[in-house]
């Protein structure tokens, strides 16, 4: 014979209301689920006040640009920008500039994961010093969305006057404040956002660089919650004494940027009620077993009824 089917046989305890045995198994759950609260609360991250996703932003150059070449005399400098208020300030000291840019997707997803920039300065003299603000176009969806106008910056200087610069480096983001789960920033986006608008201003029409302000320009844009920065660790500094000095900036676009969110509501009750039950299994199995001890053997008193006895009957 083989077996096919099992059926448990059960003993049914039975007690009046509120009576000790009626109270323990209601009052001893609920301290575990109590306990298992605290325990969960006390030893940190209940409630996950921010997350991360991975994703690809979608950037775009914008061919905004500030180039400022120094010598190793102050006031000899060579200036250019795509904004026309410092062209027109700094006019006797404007540098003939040429911009070009290719964007190249590797992967075929749609989105670039190069841009390489190339400037190109004629009749500066001996360069000894480079700084250089590339705008470009940002945007991140997924978890919250996110488009913005943001800021890639180089600056390099060198006492050997030099005829190139080459630098490679990933644009990054950086957040002060986790974005809001299934919101959409865009306070930053547009001309209005732009980063350069506030050269317009900086700008009060003195002859020194030092008049473009770039630390104000630095402050306001890095009191934004979300910026950008150009994270490059090899500049390579070509010598030379020529009028034609270059700039060769390969940016890279990360292929998974980290962006963190605040999560929702149900988020967060979710996580932490998985938290606390991964305490309230194991107490409640203990629970079970304290309880099978105190009714099997009669430390609390009940009144049993079993599958297996013969029942009484009444006539």
């Amino acid at each position: 014979m083989v077996q096919v089917y099992e059926e448990p046989y059960a003993k049914r305890h039975y007690a009046s209301r509120f009576s000790p045995a009626y109270c323990f198994p209601c009052c001893s759950s609920l301290i575990f689920i109590i306990v298992s609260f605290v325990i969960a609360f006390s030893t940190g991250q209940l409630w996950i006040k921010s997350h991360t996703y991975f994703h690809q932003p979608d950037v775009k150059f914008t061919y905004e640009m500030l180039v400022v070449l120094e010598t190793n005399v102050p006031g000899q400098e060579k200036v250019w920008s795509t904004v026309d208020q410092i062209n027109t300030f700094f006019h006797e000291k404007l540098a003939a500039v040429d911009v070009s840019a290719t964007e190249q997707d590797t992967n075929f997803d749609g989105k670039n994961d190069i841009v390489d920039v190339i400037v190109q300065a004629r009749g500066v003299g001996p360069v000894h010093s480079v700084k250089l603000l590339m705008g470009f176009d940002y945007v991140v969806s997924g978890e919250a969305d996110l488009e913005m106008r943001t800021l890639g910056y180089v600056s390099h200087s060198s006492a050997l006057s030099g005829s190139a610069l080459y630098v490679d480096g990933d644009l990054r983001l950086h957040q002060r404040e986790p974005l809001t789960a299934g919101s959409s920033e865009t306070t930053y986006r547009g001309d209005a956002g732009s980063p350069f608008a506030d050269f317009v201003h900086g700008a009060d029409g003195s002859t020194g660089v030092a008049s473009l302000k770039l630390n104000g320009i630095f402050n306001r844009y890095l009191f934004r919650n979300e910026t950008t920065f150009y994270d490059y660790h090899y500049p390579v500094w070509q010598a030379g004494s020529g009028n034609l000095f270059e700039v060769r900036a390969r940016v890279r676009i990360p292929s998974h940027e980290k962006i963190r969110f605040r999560p929702a509501l149900l988020t967060m009750a979710k996580f932490g009620w998985i938290q606390v039950l991964s305490i309230l299994i194991p107490l409640l199995w203990l629970l079970r077993r304290a309880e099978w001890v105190l009714f099997h053997y009669r430390v609390l008193q009940t009144r049993v009824v079993s599958d297996i006895s013969p029942k009484a009957h009444r006539f």
